[in-house]
């Protein structure tokens, strides 16, 4: 992760508890991964596997963020694949 990019955020952190970081809502970031995951070691119950901060997104106010219902659909299409439509048909 960019130094720049390290330091801004960790501007922002309120807790650090066994390698999660929390931070205060006031930055929108863009995360790019590979898939995601059932995971039972995340309050959310899910994990973003190979996940990287690809940067800052200015242009957006952190209430038009993703959810983690967003997140929990990604989840669910990756773990059945009849949920997303095929690009053959």
């Amino acid at each position: 992760m960019r130094h720049g990019l390290s330091e801004g955020l960790l501007a922002l952190k309120v807790r650090e508890e066994r390698g999660t970081v929390t931070v205060r809502p006031e930055v929108v970031v863009e995360v790019a991964f590979n898939n995601v995951q059932d995971s039972p070691q995340y309050a959310s119950g899910m994990a973003l596997r190979f996940a990287r901060i690809v940067g800052l997104r200015p242009d957006k106010p952190a209430a038009e963020a993703d959810t983690l219902q967003t997140m929990h659909g990604l989840g669910a299409k990756h773990a059945d694949p009849e949920a997303t439509e095929s690009k053959a048909d």
